[in-house]
């Protein structure tokens, strides 16, 4: 790790840090901890005053362009919201536009074929890793799209897993979608942010 993301880490509060990575002192999950220190060189600091709001989202998912395994825009987040579910409990509909998502790591699920859509917040970036590869994360059949969002800013990820060889491989939605099997209880899936 550089002197530089080593200062900007020291920097973080203790809540935000994985335990794994406090108790040595040291950054033992780059994946983890660098991606912060990004946010933080960045200008955003994930545990403090910044607060997104629900046009924010829209427009970060918007600027995305998704495009596969299918579209999703943020003007379709918002016409299929159906539940916010933060720290301190779920919001409920009406979502204006200029409601406050204090939590500073967010996940938008898009469910496509229903079509529906919910945003997730979390205290720690492990906590939301752990939802991205969990059982109703981007590896779930039923998910089309998820969508993290770090310290006020989407955060583009790939995810790792082990095949039945061994080999590590990124999972790919679109070969899922077309019927290739992957066992999304694989205990080696892991998040890579780009």
């Amino acid at each position: 790790m550089t002197r530089n993301n080593e200062r900007l880490l020291s920097q973080l509060p203790v809540d935000t840090i994985p335990a794994r990575s406090r108790a040595s002192g040291a950054c033992t999950s780059a994946r983890v901890d660098l991606h912060v220190v990004g946010a933080l060189a960045g200008g955003g600091d994930p545990s403090e005053d910044r607060i997104m709001r629900l046009a924010e989202v829209r427009d970060g998912i918007t600027a995305l362009g998704l495009s596969r395994p299918w579209g999703f825009t943020g003007d379709q987040l918002i016409a299929t919201l159906g539940y916010i579910d933060l720290r301190w409990g779920p919001v409920h509909p009406p979502f204006p536009l200029d409601l406050d998502l204090p939590d500073p790591f967010l996940l938008v699920r898009h469910t496509g074929h229903v079509p529906e859509c919910s945003i997730e917040g979390f205290r720690t970036l492990e906590d939301l890793e752990l939802e991205i590869v969990g059982g109703a994360g981007l590896m779930n059949r039923f998910v089309t799209h998820c969508v993290a969002f770090v310290a006020g800013k989407a955060a583009p990820f790939e995810i790792l897993y082990r095949d039945a060889l061994g080999a590590e491989v990124e999972f790919d939605k679109d070969r899922q979608l077309d019927g290739e099997v992957v066992e999304p209880q694989h205990p080696a899936r892991r998040v890579v942010w780009k």
